[in-house]
């Protein structure tokens, strides 16, 4: 469904019957290392900072129904800053939160990180971010290839940073 608009019925949002537009843009890299440690990076948002140039700050607990702080930056554009709800996470495999602009059914974003194995040390990482509500084709047409550039930015990122060899830990005598 990547790369159009199509219309589908909104139930969650309250508005029976009404119909809202959707547009979903998706990234995806296959990366030489363990789920577990893709993983480990996709869940340190503190570390964000020094890795992503996509997201590059967020702050919060990685815990279903948590509420978490993120600071996107976008390839040409102002940081802009949102608070979504973590609503799936499957560890190692799947991170899913969303949230909206002001409120629900304006201007709605799910953003979605799956790690699927392909060999004990390598896995096809699919970033995908959907976006719904009645502004989606006022909004959308502006951001699309920002949103696309920033998520490759930092599926690449994220393969350097997990591709990279462990920093041994200092012992101390």
């Amino acid at each position: 469904m990547s790369g159009y608009y199509c219309s589908r019925m909104d139930i969650s949002s309250g508005w029976d019957e009404k119909e809202q537009d959707v547009k979903d843009i998706e990234a995806a890299i296959d990366i030489d290392a363990s789920p577990e440690r893709v993983w480990g990076i996709l869940t340190d948002l503190p570390s964000y900072v020094l890795w992503n140039p996509f997201i590059h700050r967020a702050y919060g607990l990685v815990q279903m129904g948590e509420k978490i702080e993120v600071h996107m930056k976008l390839p040409g554009a102002e940081e802009s800053t949102f608070f979504p709800t973590i609503t799936l996470m499957e560890p190692c495999r799947e991170l899913r939160w969303s949230g909206h602009l002001y409120v629900a059914g304006l201007f709605d974003r799910e953003q979605d990180f799956r790690i699927e194995p392909l060999g004990e040390d390598r896995v096809h990482f699919v970033q995908r971010e959907g976006f719904t509500g009645v502004l989606v084709q006022l909004i959308m047409p502006k951001l699309e290839d920002a949103v696309r550039q920033g998520m490759e930015a930092m599926n690449m990122a994220l393969k350097e940073r997990a591709e990279a060899p462990a920093i041994p830990e200092h012992k101390a005598a």
